[in-house]
């Protein structure tokens, strides 16, 4: 584990079961949506008959052919059309979120909630005595149909500790999740797969030269100018940014030859 060492992370404000998260469903809408057209149908039918319905009086309608063909068009809309309805990638990769955070968290809670989302039976994470891990976050990197399932993938970066021993950042964790749309909702297919960590890349370095004089001066104002350079017509100064509590960030400013900050992509 490496040395480096956090605050005391507020259990006691976390211990609380999660909140449930319960977003409606794309299929969801698409299934009101059909509802709402039968309403529809029915509603011009009687339109069209030219029949005046009295208040309180109830209606029985006994023939209506438009409406079955329209109920009957709907009702045999394909699994594929139905995956096509913008959102559930996104959806699928918040859940998947939800349940690495869920999985990979070892604080002593019940694990009931977790258990449930599996088959009986299933193996499940099994802490060492006196282990603590606090996921810090959970970001889903990808989402891929694979023929009725959504394969999502998420990078975690985890904390632990044993015992009453500080808490050290562990090595991340690379998790790809099956997911499924039942019209109960996600159905989590399998445990995950363990995956290679993503990392991200370096760039090339940056060419270093002295900073013109109107340049400096300007960034001064932002904090310690510790090196900069030109790139084409701009000049890019690195600022070291000190926070409220001490600590420093280096930051890059951008500039026009003429020492005005200009935002930009390139470099």
């Amino acid at each position: 584990m490496d040395d480096e060492t956090f605050e005391r992370i507020p259990w006691e404000q976390l211990s609380g079961s999660k909140p449930s998260r319960s977003p409606v469903p794309p299929r969801t809408i698409a299934y009101l949506a059909a509802a709402a057209l039968v309403v529809a149908g029915l509603t011009a039918t009687l339109v069209s008959r030219g029949e005046a319905v009295p208040p309180g009086t109830t209606l029985t309608v006994t023939t209506v052919p438009t409406t079955l063909s329209t109920t009957t068009s709907i009702s045999l809309l394909s699994e594929a059309a139905l995956m096509a309805i913008p959102g559930a990638a996104d959806e699928a990769g918040a859940w998947a979120e939800w349940i690495t955070e869920a999985y990979l968290t070892m604080d002593g809670s019940d694990a009931t909630e977790l258990a449930s989302l599996f088959p009986p039976g299933t193996a499940l994470p099994t802490p060492a005595p006196g282990q603590r891990v606090f996921v810090e976050s959970a970001r889903t990197i990808s989402v891929t149909e694979v023929g009725a399932n959504y394969r999502a993938v998420v990078l975690a970066r985890i904390l632990g500790a044993l015992g009453e021993e500080g808490y050290g950042r562990l090595p991340d964790r690379g998790l790809a999740w099956t997911l499924r749309w039942d019209p109960a909702g996600w159905v989590v297919v399998d445990l995950p797969e363990e995956i290679p960590t993503p990392r991200l890349q370096s760039g090339d370095a940056f060419v270093t030269n002295e900073v013109p004089e109107p340049i400096l001066t300007v960034a001064s104002e932002e904090g310690l100018v510790i090196g900069g350079g030109q790139v084409g017509d701009l000049w890019r100064v690195v600022v070291s940014v000190k926070d409220s509590l001490g600590g420093t960030w280096p930051v890059v400013i951008w500039f026009s030859p003429d020492g005005s900050p200009v935002v930009t992509t390139s470099g």
